[in-house]
């Protein structure tokens, strides 16, 4: 069970009401962490922000989409995990893919680019570091912008699933593919 609840209307600064009904009405992200978020509005709307920044980066939705998997999967966050699996499979993620992350094991990928991303995430997200060979296959691999961006989307995401994890926040119903223990 989750341990916070949305906030209730009356409980928001007056401003930051308005700011949210508008982001609800126009199907703007409003659940997950950023029921821990609402309490503070500014980290709320940085949050929002980044998360656009992450979407509009250099990299591949269905890059970014491995990257964000193996970074909610090494936090368990169960919410992240079920959004984010959604979204994965809707960019072009494969199903084999996704379960083999979720079973923590990597995917079998093609593409030097995919793998590195795969080697950055683990790495990053599982022993926090990044040992100097696998930094210069990434580098070779995505060149220093995306390998810039990737990093970014690590980090967005282990702040998500660490907001998650602390405030248990469940996931919805509809998971199609649940995370295993």
């Amino acid at each position: 069970m989750s341990r916070l609840d949305p906030l209730a209307h009356d409980k928001m600064d007056p401003d930051f009401a308005r700011y949210y009904e508008e982001l609800a009405r126009a199907g703007g992200r409003t659940a997950g962490p950023y029921i821990a978020y609402m309490r503070n509005p500014a980290l709320f709307k940085l949050n929002q922000a980044y998360s656009d920044a992450i979407r509009a980066s250099s990299l591949t939705p269905v890059e970014r989409q491995i990257a964000v998997l193996v970074t909610v999967r090494h936090y368990n966050a169960r919410y992240a995990w079920c959004v984010q699996a959604k979204a994965s499979l809707a960019a072009g993620v494969t199903r084999e893919m996704i379960d083999a992350i979720n079973d923590r094991k990597r995917p079998d990928m093609a593409q030097a680019s995919e793998i590195a991303i795969w080697e950055v995430a683990d790495s990053l997200a599982g022993k926090r570091s990044l040992d100097d060979a696998i930094y210069a296959r990434a580098l070779a691999a995505l060149g220093e912008q995306r390998l810039i961006d990737l990093v970014a989307t690590i980090g967005y995401f282990s702040l998500v699933g660490t907001t998650l994890r602390a405030f248990e926040m469940d996931p919805p119903e509809d998971d199609p593919i649940p995370l295993k223990p």
